[in-house]
């Protein structure tokens, strides 16, 4: 028998001695009695609590996936008022986006516009027009179309001074100006 083979035996030797011998007593364990504790809650009523926060993620979650259902998986809210105008006309989100043109879906297309201009005025028509797949100027169009395209800062001052001096129309205002340049 070579040395590494004695060294083996001996190490094996050993540890079947540990684990088939007998125990000590002083390795014997005690039984242990446990005394409840007087102020902790009785098991049904720890498991009623689990129970309800059981419960309570459950609903959670339940809540989220009906959301999340409804919306569509609407990323923003625009996209979320364009799902809800679509669900009005009967159509699709996707075909509020694409380039179709039935007389259906354009009115569906328009008052989405309108209604995300509206809802959101912050946004530039740029921003509305990625969000429909659509050029600024289509979307400046629609919202002219529609009678919601605010005015300029120049018309918007027209208006006023038409009020102030005389309550003409801006346009009666411009032309007058214009013959007042061209007499001086």
């Amino acid at each position: 028998m070579s040395m590494i083979e004695s060294v083996y035996k001996e190490h094996y030797s050993a540890v079947r001695k540990r684990l088939m011998g007998k125990p000590s007593k002083s390795k014997l364990i005690e039984p242990v009695v446990i005394i409840p504790n007087k102020t902790e809650k009785p098991y049904w009523q720890v498991l009623q609590e689990r129970k309800n926060e059981q419960d309570k993620v459950a609903k959670r979650l339940l809540d989220e996936a009906i959301i999340k259902h409804a919306t569509g998986g609407a990323k923003t809210p625009a996209q979320l008022l364009i799902k809800r105008v679509a669900l009005k006309y009967g159509v699709t989100y996707e075909d509020i986006l694409s380039p179709a043109k039935p007389t259906k879906l354009v009115r569906a297309r328009f008052e989405a516009i309108k209604l995300v201009h509206e809802t959101y005025p912050n946004k530039s028509l740029p921003e509305i027009g990625r969000l429909f797949k659509r050029d600024h100027t289509s979307i400046l169009h629609v919202l002219r179309k529609m009678g919601c395209w605010r005015q300029s800062a120049k018309q918007q001052r027209m208006q006023k001074a038409a009020r102030l001096f005389g309550g003409s129309e801006p346009s009666q205002l411009c032309s007058q100006d214009a013959e007042a340049d061209s007499t001086a």
